[in-house]
């Protein structure tokens, strides 16, 4: 039986699967929706979805699963538009990087035979380092060979948890299912940071005076770091995020802050052994990051436990095979 699958929210994320999706016309029927009158334009002149609209009435009709691909600043104006014009027993899947709070949304705004479940990609190895954005860095392949990070409120069940695991296989990757806590203080360190550090260093030197001179000196570095600033998580209440999972940003802020007080003390004192062992330490883990984020091949020693000291999988998120610790 053919499922009908409408993707709120055109970018990236949204426009990615319905490219995955259109090559399972037999399995899935797609339409697509994005408040953004522009975008709905573009995506049309790529004949992705099957259909696209800018009514939510339409968009829903007869939609077994909704995926929300929206800012993470319209998740609840979003969950408040299409609880009243669900099917019963739809299944949303939101992909946003904060678990916590867009279910307790969830919780008051959709009805209690929908369930909720968190979908979030981590996406093909061989998308990250991609010079676009938004729909020009939109791939049928984005989320091949990787991995979605999926958990449930306290009305998921088995059925919705297959569904989401089929979706998943359809777009190229498998799950992994875990619960709304450990999401969120995996995610603070690993999503929402990178941006607050991104836009926290272009801020220290767009505001330098010689900024006019300096911004005409910029290579790599400069804009391999401030990249993330183009994928901030809102679209217009920058920082929301954050503030929604604030108590694991500010444990990930302050070891930030704390490795960047190191290197200053390192040369404040003029401590070269110091800073060269601060330097090829990071040097040396990245290689060892990079090598199995970029294969799916992990060292992990025998009897290492998937998880580390916080309880965390940081040692080896992204593994497509990984298995919960029992």
């Amino acid at each position: 039986m053919v499922k009908k699958i409408a993707v709120i929210g055109l970018g990236r994320m949204g426009l990615s699967i319905g490219m995955a999706l259109s090559r399972l016309k037999q399995d899935y029927l797609t339409a697509g929706l994005d408040r953004d009158g522009d975008m709905i334009r573009e995506v049309s002149k790529l004949k992705v979805f099957d259909s696209l609209t800018n009514k939510m009435s339409e968009l829903l009709k007869d939609a077994d699963i909704i995926i929300l691909a929206v800012p993470f600043d319209e998740i609840e104006i979003t969950l408040q538009a299409i609880s009243p014009l669900l099917n019963e027993n739809s299944l949303i899947l939101d992909t946003s990087p904060v678990k916590r709070t867009v279910f307790e949304w969830g919780v008051k705004i959709l009805p209690e035979a929908n369930v909720l479940l968190s979908f979030t990609p981590i996406i093909s190895p061989s998308q990250l380092l991609t010079a676009q954005s938004g729909i020009r860095a939109a791939s049928a392949d984005l989320f091949t060979g990787g991995l979605f990070l999926v958990c449930g409120g306290a009305n998921s069940t088995s059925q919705s948890m297959s569904q989401a695991s089929r979706i998943a296989s359809a777009l190229g990757a498998e799950i992994f299912i875990s619960d709304p806590v450990e999401m969120d203080g995996l995610l603070a360190a690993y999503e929402l940071l990178p941006k607050l550090t991104a836009a926290a260093y272009f801020n220290s030197v767009a505001w330098e005076g010689g900024w006019h001179y300096g911004q005409k000196l910029t290579n790599d570095a400069f804009s391999e770091i401030t990249r993330p600033i183009d994928e901030l998580d809102e679209r217009e209440d920058f920082g929301t995020a954050a503030l929604a999972n604030r108590d694991n940003t500010l444990r990930v802020l302050d070891n930030l802050i704390r490795e960047l007080q190191g290197i200053r003390k390192n040369l404040e004192e003029g401590d070269p052994k110091g800073l060269k062992e601060t330097l090829a330490r990071a040097k040396t883990k990245y290689s060892e990051w990079w090598t199995g984020r970029s294969t799916g091949k992990w060292t992990v020693n025998p009897g290492e436990s998937v998880r580390g000291e916080d309880g965390f999988l940081s040692g080896v998120l992204g593994m497509p095979s990984l298995k919960k610790k029992k």
